[in-house]
């Protein structure tokens, strides 16, 4: 009898009669190889990627949420709840698109200058 009785496949296993799961290449794995291969971000890049990506998508839900308040509350009863969350989300995408640029090109000038330094001390 096999130890590991759960029904479903690990991660790579073929199911009966099925093809590979997707789970091999789902989107964390996709994201972290966008990372990693495509940007060449290193390690403190992506941790700063990834916390800059977060806040922004606590800033849009903070923006949406203040929007819906206001809205809702009677503050601002004649104003359009979808246009200010359609506000708030344009300036917080303005923001990563700006946030995000500068982290990948200090990591690009981060690689630039190890590969001089590298190239230089080979000889």
């Amino acid at each position: 009898m096999p130890s590991d009785l759960t029904p479903f496949p690990r991660p790579g296993e073929r199911l009966e009669g099925g093809s590979l799961l997707a789970s091999t290449e789902g989107l964390p794995s996709g994201y972290q190889s966008l990372l990693r291969d495509t940007l060449k971000l290193t390690g403190v890049a992506r941790i700063a990627f990834n916390g800059l990506l977060a806040l922004g998508l606590l800033a849009g839900l903070a923006g949406t949420a203040a929007a819906l308040y206001n809205v809702e509350s009677g503050i601002d009863p004649d104003a359009a709840g979808s246009l200010q969350i359609g506000f708030a989300w344009i300036v917080v995408a303005m923001f990563e698109v700006v946030a995000l640029g500068i982290v990948a090109g200090l990591n690009g000038a981060f690689l630039g200058v190890r590969w001089l330094i590298r190239r230089s001390n080979q000889g």
